[in-house]
């Protein structure tokens, strides 16, 4: 991971962040999934980074309802648990991330 330690850089990534959440919140207005009426990659990609967001305490799904409805339905598919993608993160799970930083 790289740390971005420009405030102003910092802005801007942020910036192009949300007008990338924008825009798939617009494209999920009118289809099911991210890139085509199928799942895809995008839709896998997306759903890690959105979960990483609520774990961060973020507001992904602010102003954005097509996208909570689109992450709502990726959660209820088997691949989502299969990932054991989280989107909130227990004591006992983080504490097993921290461990794992001293191996």
């Amino acid at each position: 991971m790289i740390a971005i330690k420009d405030r102003d850089t910092a802005i801007g990534v942020n910036a192009q962040f949300h007008a990338a959440l924008d825009a798939i919140n617009k494209v999920l207005a009118t289809s099911p999934h991210i890139s085509e009426e199928n799942y895809t990659i995008a839709d896998a990609a997306w759903t890690a980074i959105v979960a990483r967001q609520l774990q961060l305490k973020r507001a992904p799904f602010l102003n954005r309802p097509h996208l909570d409805a689109w992450f709502s339905r990726m959660k209820l598919r088997p691949s989502y648990n299969i990932a054991n993608i989280q989107d909130t993160l227990s004591i006992q799970t983080s504490l097993k991330i921290f461990a794992g930083l001293w191996r």
